[in-house]
């Protein structure tokens, strides 16, 4: 009921106006429960919404509630879409059902409101507060229900429209694919009529034993074909690559295609699903006439397809697209193949079906939203599209119920948050009313507490993760961005380069932007220690003169670099690669510490006894690089070797190299010392253990030029880009290439193999029930002779991939060291000539 603080009109008015409120959320209940359990009776679920409408706002708003909700429900073209309605409306007996069911509720919540009671649950203010909290329940319940009916309509529209472009997409790709197999199949058929010449049946057949070695040479590797024959004249076998000698009684001149040939009716002729009469196979005719040199009909070429190969390209393509159906038919209605469910052979589609309406009618392509297949009779979005050349379509579609699925998901979500903030904001309002007008005040004042609270809390929260989140990739994101620049735009060159131009240039300035991201990423990984170390034994004299050079030309001329190595200093086990990154990073400090010029000393001697680790034995050196720089503040010494912490300006610095220079260090076994005072330059001394044994890992020799790599390769790589980039570079080398994109599927595709693979190249880190080095020591246990070469950029287990024997490369890898490496764990050279090893030959018969 309304409270007697409003005039009695405006009593009425707010009744009506509530119970149409209540009603459009009445409708939103129902929707929401068809979109969640499907249209299985959610008309019930109105009934709880009707009795809380009667007991808090009266019995008249109930009563226009439910007058609300059945004429949603009757007018036929208010639901968003037929599966929230399927009947396209309520039926009279229903309607008659819900008004008894609306008229019984009514009375018995009269008889309750009779009863003795006190005050109103549901009170209105005459005041301007009370009117604030009705506009406050009025918007709360119209405003979503605008926004769900909106966002309804439109992503209803968009979920079609984006049906029908992944089925275009899809048909784009099957229709190219069929194409070039037909194009391929028709090749194939002229290159053997070429090998037959003008000789007549009789010679041929008497040179049987080498058309059938020809043939089989023909149609290796390409596994579309399923056979090749040659008939005569009279429709017998001439010769095949199935068979040998072919079978002489086969006669197929009652075959379609055999008299499509004899009526000279031209081209390469592709016919429909048969069972061959020789094989017992299902196969898919092709053919060309043979013409004697007289002008008279020699014979027919037949190169049989096998129709499961489009399904298994079809199903590959499937993958992706849930409920994707393809299908490949010939002008005349015939299913030659069909993901998923191929029909039996033979079957055909109605003639007076949508699909072969509109192939009758010449069109060559088109889009249909509801098409209703007569195969399974499911309704899809369809679109089709004609070979050229040939007489064939491809059709790809989606069905509706999968288009709507997701609709429905994305609508429950979206109705799901709507209508529990608008529950939220109008339970609120109600309580709000209730409320006397002495307590309003000081519930807004908590509100506007909690609120303000709430905001203070959410904005320290957010400057604190954006604090460290800034400490992590501020320094990097500036130069990963400018490296991805250079890639960017020189690959954006070479796209564009005209014929003639070298683009050598471009691609030596992607090179050089790619090893400077290895070379960053490798200090981001080097102070995460989960950079894999190869540690060799050197000499710290011949290091160091190796990188003097390098050094001088990195601080420049106007600094004088200066080099002493005692004689007495012992050989070292260390990763040359990060110590020459640290002394690196040490001249690139100093060259920033003096930028008017200055000296760099560096100096290595054996270290004596008050300069070693306390509680170390064994010979230890002193190797310390010193400047005549500005030099650094107790402040500034102390934090140093902290990762990201740098005095230099934005754009400077990533300050990651003095901590890369201790983290190397220390996986060397050794400690980092800085002695430095404002003003009077800075001494960085590193203290390392000398060689006690020789190194476990060789260091990586200078990949020599690749001829040729003729092998299989196994793949085992989880990153499809990657996977993609490392096929193609395999394949340019002449190796053939399996990819399988975990360690489990690797395992399924050795076991499904008869012949191993010549080598296997895996990733370490990858998902699955196991990782690369697992797989590796799987398959090392199943074929202790099978080369494996494991790569990572990042390998928690290197060490026992190392020990078990696996190279291991590191990524980013050169491609000549890749190739190498893959040709050393097959015992061959990389200088073998191409054809050494010649590849295992493999084709599918037919």
């Amino acid at each position: 009921m309304i409270g007697p603080a409003l005039p009695r009109s405006l009593s009425r008015t707010a009744a009506v106006l509530i119970g149409v409120l209540a009603g459009g959320l009445g409708m939103s209940v129902y929707a929401c429960a068809t979109l969640l359990l499907g249209p299985q009776h959610p008309f019930l679920f109105v009934y709880p919404t009707l009795a809380l409408v009667m007991l808090t706002v009266g019995v008249g708003s109930g009563l226009v509630t439910a007058l609300t909700c059945m004429v949603w429900i009757v007018v036929p073209w208010l639901p968003p879409d037929e599966t929230l309605m399927p009947l396209g409306g309520l039926s009279m007996p229903a309607a008659a059902t819900f008004g008894v069911g609306v008229l019984a509720l009514s009375a018995v919540v009269r008889r309750r409101q009779a009863q003795p009671r006190g005050r109103p649950v549901f009170e209105l203010d005459s005041d301007a507060a009370g009117r604030v909290h009705l506009v406050v329940v009025v918007m709360a319940i119209a405003l979503p229900l605008a926004v769900f009916a909106a966002a309804a309509r439109y992503t209803y529209a968009q979920a079609f429209q984006g049906a029908e472009q992944r089925a275009d997409r899809a048909i784009r790709i099957v229709q190219e694919h069929a194409a070039k197999i037909l194009d391929a199949n028709g090749a194939l058929a002229g290159r053997a009529l070429d090998a037959l010449g003008e000789e007549r049946a009789d010679a041929l057949r008497d040179r049987e034993a080498e058309l059938h070695r020809r043939l089989g040479a023909t149609v290796r590797g390409m596994p579309q074909v399923q056979s090749i024959w040659i008939y005569d004249e009279r429709g017998r076998t001439v010769a095949t690559n199935r068979f040998f000698p072919a079978p002489r009684d086969l006669d197929v001149s009652d075959r379609p295609y055999f008299r499509w040939h004899v009526e000279n009716r031209g081209g390469l002729y592709v016919g429909e699903p048969t069972v061959g009469r020789a094989t017992k196979e299902v196969f898919v005719n092709t053919s060309l006439r043979r013409d004697l040199a007289d002008g008279r009909f020699g014979g027919v070429v037949s190169v049989s397809l096998d129709p499961n190969y489009f399904s298994a390209f079809y199903s590959e393509l499937a993958a992706d697209e849930p409920g994707l159906t393809l299908t490949l038919i010939r002008t005349d209605g015939t299913v030659i193949a069909r993901w998923p469910e191929p029909p039996r052979v033979g079957f055909r589609l109605a003639a007076d079906s949508e699909l072969m309406r509109r192939i009758a009618a010449g069109e060559r392509s088109g889009l249909s939203r509801a098409n209703r297949s007569r195969i399974d009779g499911t309704v899809r979005v369809l679109a089709f599209r004609g070979l050229e050349s040939y007489p064939l379509y491809v059709g790809a579609g989606i069905p509706h119920e999968a288009v709507l699925a997701a609709w429905r998901r994305d609508m429950s979500w979206l109705a799901l948050a709507l209508f529990s903030m608008a529950s939220v904001l109008v339970g609120s309002a109600w309580y709000a009313m209730r409320r006397a007008r002495r307590e309003r005040e000081a519930l807004l004042r908590l509100q506007h507490e909690t609120r303000s609270r709430a905001r203070a809390e959410t904005a320290l929260l957010q400057t604190q993760k954006l604090e460290a989140l800034g400490l992590l990739t501020g320094s990097v994101a500036h130069d990963f961005n400018n490296l991805l620049a250079v890639v960017n735009n020189n690959a954006h060159l070479i796209e564009r380069l005209p014929d003639g131009r070298d683009p050598r240039p471009l691609v030596a300035a992607i090179r050089r932007a790619v090893n400077t991201g290895t070379q960053l990423t490798r200090q981001l990984l080097s102070f995460s220690r989960r950079q894999p170390l190869r540690p060799v034994d050197a000499d710290p004299a011949e290091v160091l003169a190796a990188i003097r050079e390098l050094l001088q030309t990195t601080v420049g001329r106007h600094i004088a670099v200066s080099l002493h190595v005692a004689a007495d200093v012992p050989r070292i086990t260390v990763d040359l690669a990060e110590l020459e990154l640290a002394l690196i990073n040490l001249a690139l400090n100093a060259r920033d510490a003096m930028p008017d010029g200055g000296r760099l000393a560096i100096l290595a001697r054996e270290a004596g006894a008050e300069e070693r680790p306390a509680g170390s034995s064994g010979r230890w050196i002193v190797l310390s690089v010193s400047d005549s720089g500005s030099g650094m503040t107790d402040e500034v010494r102390e934090r140093a070797f902290e990762p990201f912490f740098t005095t230099k300006v934005e754009g400077k610095g990533t300050g990651l190299g003095l901590a890369q220079v201790a983290s190397m260090c220390e996986q060397a076994g050794g400690i980092t010392r800085i002695d430095s005072s404002a003003g009077e330059g800075t001494t960085v001394t590193l203290v390392l253990p000398a060689s006690t044994r020789e190194a476990a890992v060789a260091p990586e020799a200078a990949p020599r030029g690749v001829d040729a790599l003729p092998c299989e390769v196994l793949l085992v790589e989880d990153n499809l880009e990657l996977a993609a980039t490392t096929r193609s570079l395999l394949e340019s080398f002449g190796a053939r290439v399996v990819h399988a994109p975990s360690a489990d599927a690797a395992l399924e595709t050795v076991a499904a193999r008869a012949e191993p693979f010549d080598v296997v190249l895996s990733d370490i880190m990858m998902p699955g029930s196991m990782n690369g080095l697992a797989l590796a020591r799987h398959l090392r246990r199943r074929s202790p002779t099978l080369p494996i070469v494991l790569m990572t950029g990042y390998a928690a287990e290197i060490h026992g991939a190392l020990a078990a024997g696996f190279e291991v490369l590191p990524k980013p890898c050169v491609p000549e060291t890749l190739a190498a490496a893959l040709a050393g764990a097959m015992g061959r050279t990389t200088a073998e000539p191409a054809g050494a090893a010649a590849p295992r030959e493999r084709h599918r018969s037919s």
